[in-house]
């Protein structure tokens, strides 16, 4: 849910943000340009599914490269997203492609950190219960004398 419905709503906060200060800085700029929407709305959404995603046990390394593959998933799906269409529309299918873009990055990076020995689950139990399990039960002679 943080990384879908709150992501998007980032996004398009970043975009009305990114606006107003293009019509400050720059007033002849429409506020449909392809600069404009996707990086006003790649970052924040990139930002915002990355922050969705982060544990605070993992390593420095894992952080950057979580960073890193959700900014540039949501800055690539935003642009695919925005040449699907044109005019304001552009703008939806932006935000849209932003999200599904940093999801799909972010879901690929726990995959392949799932399938590396580091992250492996052992399926095998544990020594105690295996030894515990395969020993019959034999009857003990206490108190029989």
């Amino acid at each position: 849910m943080l990384r879908s419905v709150v992501a998007a709503v980032v996004g398009f906060g970043g975009w009305v943000i990114g606006v107003l200060a293009v019509m400050i800085a720059r007033p002849g700029v429409p506020v449909d340009d392809q600069l404009l929407v996707v990086a006003s709305v790649g970052v924040p959404v990139g930002l915002a599914a990355y922050l969705a995603w982060v544990h605070r046990d993992s390593s420095a390394r894992s952080k950057g490269v979580g960073l890193a593959a959700a900014a540039g998933g949501a800055l690539v799906g935003a642009w695919l997203g925005f040449q699907a269409t044109a005019g304001l529309m552009a703008l939806v299918t932006a935000i849209l492609g932003a999200v599904a873009g940093a999801n799909l990055v972010l879901i690929l990076l726990d995959m392949a950190r799932a399938s590396s020995a580091d992250y492996r689950t052992s399926t095998d139990p544990a020594p105690d219960t295996q030894s515990a399990s395969a020993k019959p039960e034999t009857p003990t002679s206490a108190g029989m004398r």
